[in-house]
Order: C-alpha cells, then sequence, then structure tokens
C-alpha cells in the first residue's frame, strides 16, 4: 500500500474491501513484514483485538507499524525551541489528521456493518 496506511483502508477505490489476495499470497507478505520498533515517546497503550485470518494477520501487521510510525514522528513535530502558538498550531494539525482518520475507519466500519464480533466480518464485501 502506498501512502498512509489508514487513508488506504477506507478509499472507497482501493480500499481493504477490495483486496481479495488468497491466504497463502498473505501468508507470505506477513512472514516478509517486519515489525517497526516501538516509539519511544510513548505514555500509553492501546490493545486490538488479535487477528483471526491471515487477511486481517496482514493488516493488523500494517496499521501497527503505521502507528508506530506515526507515533515516533509526533515528537519531531513538537521541538522543544517551539512558543506555545507554534505548539498549539502543530497539535491543531495533528488533531485534525488523526480525527479525519478515526472518522473514516467509523464510516468505514458502518457502511460495511462490522460489529466486535470480527469472525463474523464479511473480508470481500463492496461499499455502495
Amino acid at each position: 500500500m502506498n501512502g498512509n496506511v489508514f487513508a488506504s483502508l477506507v478509499s472507497i477505490t482501493n480500499g481493504l474491501h477490495r483486496d481479495d489476495r488468497s491466504d497463502r499470497e498473505f501468508n507470505f507478505q506477513n512472514s516478509e513484514l517486519k515489525e517497526t520498533p516501538k516509539a519511544t515517546n510513548v505514555v500509553f497503550k492501546v490493545n486490538f483485538k488479535r487477528p483471526l485470518n491471515s487477511k486481517k494477520e496482514y493488516y493488523f501487521k500494517l496499521i501497527s507499524n503505521d502507528t508506530e510510525t506515526e507515533l515516533a514522528a509526533l515528537k519531531s513535530h513538537f521541538p522543544n525551541d517551539a512558543t506555545e502558538p507554534e505548539n498549539k498550531y502543530n497539535y491543531t494539525v495533528q488533531f485534525n489528521k488523526f480525527h479525519k482518520y478515526l472518522k473514516d475507519i467509523a464510516k468505514y466500519i458502518k457502511k460495511q456493518s462490522i460489529n466486535n464480533d470480527l469472525g463474523d466480518v464479511p473480508i470481500t464485501s463492496s461499499i455502495t
């Protein structure tokens, strides 16, 4: 996936619902995908449900890696010598970016009728 994982997962044209690779292909992709080191500036941890099949495991790894990269990059947006207005501006930019990702993901979940029982999630459904 090119670009931001969060945006590409919910894309109407290229999103998760359009990925119809086989389990064998996902198993190969999973073996090739290396885990990104944990960010050093983490204050809390979010526990996600574990993936139930190869496709979900692959996307779980992609999301985890992208999240770690984003968290590690946050520190660079707030330099020690920044003024309060600069920090407020940077905070607003970062907040709006993540807020949009979360709203897009929530909209995708609603359209796909995904509930808490991830075992029932159709992995090849389409957006109408």
